[in-house]
């Protein structure tokens, strides 16, 4: 998640958006089901204060894990 930011929710057709702006300062909206960063992490959950991720990661010893990881509220 290197150089995203989340700064912002919109609700639209009933349905509760992401706003994150990239190190290039281009704006996406992202909703649950999505995918993002580096790692290709699903989105599981949006907040007003963060959004969460499930991404699998590979560790220091090859092996492949389920890690969470969180991209909070930039203000």
């Amino acid at each position: 998640l290197d150089g995203l930011r989340m700064v912002g929710t919109i609700i639209k057709g009933g349905q509760l958006y992401a706003l994150v702006r990239t190190p290039e300062n281009t704006l996406y909206k992202v909703r649950k089901g999505d995918h993002m960063g580096q790692n290709y992490g699903l989105i599981i959950s949006i907040s007003d204060t963060g959004i969460e991720l499930r991404e699998i990661i590979q560790d220091g010893v090859g092996d492949w894990t389920e890690s969470k990881a969180t991209l909070s509220l930039q203000e």
